[in-house]
């Protein structure tokens, strides 16, 4: 199923005013390959085919096609046993980088026996031994909390396909992180960018879930987005067919937008709490404390 809702951002003043942005919703990446193959679409990929003929490797990287792309994205999972590798390598590269986030600074949600002077229930081997703290009690260390993030695939044309891998990487660690924290995390796959459109500077994502609150973390379902074509042929198709069927906002740029810091206001317009985007990778470490600590 899709759903196109349209917003505005709650911040402007008069130097710079911030474009209206269309996101173009699935219920998974499934639906969305659905949509383009099957459903309304079906022309707007059609022409994005024709407009990439000749740039194949650009558009879908070391998976060389279209058919191979959407099967990825339809079903969830790392095609290329090159790319699960590579993917893996680079995830356990950030997982040293972050290793600090990962020894437990952050406070853990997960429920855990915990023995005071008072309590629920009597520790009887500490009792008999004559300790005072001998009761326990079940304590969450932190209050779990419901964190929805992003995984921004939308990166600038000459970004190579290491960097999908790198931003995807952090994304799953950012999701394993918190789920062995006890939270529930929910994880989306977006491609935002900023003045698509000839007739406006208007902005347009397409987003979907690869992983629900009460999903367990998943690397291959969250890995699949590593695909260049995930940005280079599905969303510059789905970004086409939104400007089909709003004529005032004019046919997609060449350019195919600008890809921009995302900021709060348009976070919050996508349900979202983050975003994980390249500039990230960067400085994992820094980004990984503000999302455990709640900054």
């Amino acid at each position: 199923m899709s759903r196109l809702r349209i917003g505005h951002s709650e911040i402007s003043d008069e130097l710079y005013n911030r474009p209206y942005l269309h996101a173009l919703e699935f219920d998974s990446g499934y639906d969305l390959c659905q949509f383009l193959q099957n459903g309304d679409g079906k022309e707007s990929l059609a022409g994005t085919r024709e407009e990439y003929r000749g740039q194949r490797k650009w558009a879908f990287g070391s998976l060389e096609s279209e058919k191979a792309t959407l099967e990825q994205i339809s079903q969830g999972k790392v095609s290329s046993k090159r790319y699960q590798s590579e993917l893996t390598k680079i995830k356990k590269e950030l997982s040293v980088e972050c290793a600090e986030q990962f020894s437990g600074e952050a406070k853990s949600a997960k429920r855990r026996r915990r023995i005071r002077d008072v309590g629920d229930e009597v520790d009887i081997d500490r009792w008999m031994s004559g300790v005072p703290e001998h009761w326990s009690r079940m304590e969450r260390g932190a209050k779990r909390r419901k964190v929805r993030f992003g995984i921004n695939v939308a990166l600038s044309h000459g970004n190579a396909e290491k960097n999908f891998l790198k931003v995807v990487a952090l994304g799953a660690l950012t999701a394993e992180a918190l789920e062995r924290r006890g939270h529930a995390v929910e994880v989306y796959a977006c491609a935002v960018a900023e003045r698509i459109f000839r007739n406006s500077h208007q902005g347009a994502s397409l987003i979907f879930p690869v992983k629900r609150a009460q999903e367990r973390f998943d690397l291959q379902r969250i890995g699949s987005l590593h695909a260049p074509g995930l940005l280079r042929f599905i969303s510059f198709a789905c970004m086409d067919y939104v400007a089909s069927i709003n004529e005032d906002i004019g046919t997609v740029d060449d350019g195919k937008g600008n890809c921009v810091p995302v900021e709060e206001d348009t976070m919050k317009f996508l349900g979202l709490d983050y975003m994980v985007e390249l500039k990230h990778t960067e400085d994992a470490q820094e980004f990984m404390s503000q999302v455990l600590n709640n900054k």
